[in-house]
């Protein structure tokens, strides 16, 4: 049987700003082969029922011309930005919360991959409840690319982040699926470079090991690192480097190395913490999301395990590479 093309999620604000996202997405899109379907969420204006208005106008046509309004504004940014109708799995726009709007309609769609901003919320419970990509992540159950400008395809350099947890080894296989899907190569030419960074929190260490030798510890980790990276290859054909940090904290020296290298992408996966357990330990995903200088993709741990999706469901290949 032939498999389903895949659907990638778009979300849009309807601003100007919003297009660069929009048009990022239907390029990562139309490198997968797979169909577009734009989404927008928004808050209700102040409406009125048909008594307080002295009986001529109802809520509920209020409500249809609200929705089909901002229907009419994703048809018209969709055209504007040059999405054919053949591209288009769907145009979607609901008033609701950003994140549980994008969250909904991807699961209702089968999406395999959802693209959306990166931009900060902040606010007197930002740092509880995470950025409208943070909550997405938090919930969705296919991979999450969050948008910094514009993203080179295919990427030159990537750098997963991983944590030599079964978790991460399967977001790692994916986000390498997900990569040859949009072009990603792993011999020929161009071949991305992908480097797997591993960050040994040596406070960690040492308040179990007070006499802990740091080099040691990244010697050992290297040979661990290097059985991870043999272990998670979606096949023998991709070349992913090892590099092994003793440190502090993750996502510090995550985003350090991403100021080193400049990769085009960041690929790492998250445990799925939420609510007042990430508001005391903290997430590396967020903290990656909101300050690394480039698009970011996070694959939870739903997507992670999954077998569908966007290049789950077959081998990746060079730049053919088209649904699956």
């Amino acid at each position: 049987m032939k498999p389903e093309t895949p659907i990638v999620i778009i979300a849009t604000s309807l601003t100007k700003a919003s297009d660069q996202i929009v048009r990022s997405g239907v390029r990562i899109a139309r490198a997968a082969g797979a169909r577009i379907h734009l989404v927008h969420a928004y808050d209700l204006t102040m409406l009125y029922s048909g008594a307080a208005m002295g009986g001529g106008v109802y809520l509920p046509e209020l409500l249809e011309q609200e929705s089909a309004g901002h229907l009419l504004c994703l048809q018209d940014q969709a055209w504007r930005l040059g999405i054919q109708r053949e591209e288009l799995a769907g145009l979607t726009a609901l008033e609701g919360a950003p994140h549980r709007v994008l969250v909904e309609t991807a699961a209702a769609a089968g999406a395999s991959l959802i693209v959306m901003g990166a931009a900060e919320s902040w606010g007197s419970l930002s740092k509880l409840l995470g950025s409208t990509a943070d909550r997405v992540v938090r919930a969705a159950t296919c991979p999450v690319l969050a948008m910094r400008g514009e993203l080179e395809l295919p990427p030159r350099r990537v750098l997963i982040a991983v944590d030599l947890s079964p978790a991460s080894g399967e977001a790692m296989r994916r986000g390498l699926r997900v990569l040859a899907a949009i072009g990603a190569s792993p011999e020929g030419r161009p071949r991305t470079a992908i480097e797997a960074l591993y960050v040994a929190e040596t406070p960690l260490l040492e308040a179990v090991l007070p006499t802990v030798d740091p080099r040691q510890v990244e010697a050992d980790a290297g040979k661990e690192l290097e059985r991870f990276i043999a272990a998670h290859l979606p096949e023998p054909r991709w070349h992913v480097s090892g590099r092994v940090r003793c440190a502090g904290a993750a996502d510090r020296e995550i985003l350090g190395r991403c100021a080193e290298a400049a990769p085009d992408l960041v690929v790492l996966g998250t445990h799925g913490r939420s609510g007042f357990e990430r508001f005391l330990i903290g997430s590396v995903a967020e903290s990656v999301m909101r300050h690394a200088q480039g698009s970011v993709l996070i694959i939870p741990p739903r997507a992670a395990a999954g077998a569908a999706g966007l290049g789950a469901a077959r081998a990746p290949e060079p730049v053919a590479a088209a649904a699956g």
